[in-house]
Order: structure tokens, then C-alpha cells, then sequence
């Protein structure tokens, strides 16, 4: 049963290494994919509020709202850029496509951590804390289950 346990450890360190990223206080944060995947649909940036609001015409997106003046979009390759990150920034950023044919497709999701002035180092501490207590409830979901 061990063997099993173990196999799920580092798939979980590794999805949750590839799904967070940590920037400093004042850095800048870039989301990518935000283009049109069909000729009609709307685009949507989110993390608890729409932040951006185009709609596509013809696979060109045309922005109707934008909530936060310090993003920008860089029209060539469809990214993102928050200029000067703040505390308040940190949150699960999500590109948003709503077809006109009524699908939805989540194009990016990213959880970002703002950091404020710390240690180069303390920016490892908080994945391990995490990753370390979700090996420990897989091992007990293991033993009170499986043994």
C-alpha cells in the first residue's frame, strides 16, 4: 500500500509546483492566452471580479472593460501584463472563453502569491508546507481506507 501512496507524492508536488507562481512585491505578473479560439465568443480575465471584458468579432478581441488600470495587453501574441504587484494582487487568475455556441472553456488558470519583502529563500517554504501536508492526508485517507 505504501507503493501507492508514493506514487501520488510527486504527482502532487508536481502539479502544484507548475500551477503557482510566486512573485515579489512591485514584480510584474503576465497571462498569457488571452486570444479568441473561435470567430464569435467572449473573453473574460478573472480573479474574484472580472478584471478584463472583450468581446470576438472575426477572432479579434475587442476590449469593453478593463478594471484594473495597471493591466496591459500586448495585442501581437494575447498576454497580460499587471505592472507593480501588490499584496492584494495574490489570487487564482483565470482566462475565460464563452462561445457563442454556448461553450466554456478555461484557457488559463494560475494561482499567483505576491510576496512582500522577504529572504530569497522564504518563497520555497510555503509550497513544502503544503505539498508535505497533503502527503500526510494521503497517507492517513490510506490508512483509515485501504488498510
Amino acid at each position: 500500500m505504501i507503493y501507492k501512496t508514493g506514487m501520488i507524492c510527486p504527482l502532487l508536488i508536481l502539479s502544484a509546483v507548475t500551477a503557482t507562481h510566486y512573485v515579489q512585491t512591485g514584480a510584474d505578473i503576465h497571462f498569457c492566452r488571452f486570444q479568441c479560439y473561435e470567430p464569435q465568443g467572449i473573453l473574460q480575465l478573472r480573479c474574484n471580479v472580472t478584471l478584463v471584458l472583450a468581446e470576438c468579432w472575426n477572432s479579434v478581441p475587442i476590449i469593453h472593460h478593463i478594471l484594473n488600470q495597471r493591466l496591459l495587453l500586448n495585442h501581437d501574441n494575447g498576454c497580460w501584463m499587471m505592472k507593480n504587484a501588490q499584496k492584494n494582487d495574490t489570487g487564482l487568475y483565470e482566462t475565460l472563453f464563452f462561445s457563442s455556441a454556448n461553450k466554456f472553456k478555461i484557457l488559463e488558470s494560475t494561482e499567483i502569491i505576491v510576496l512582500g519583502s522577504r529572504s530569497p529563500n522564504s518563497r520555497y517554504h510555503v509550497p513544502f508546507i503544503r505539498i508535505f501536508g497533503l502527503c500526510i492526508i494521503l497517507h492517513i485517507i490510506k490508512k483509515v481506507f485501504l488498510d
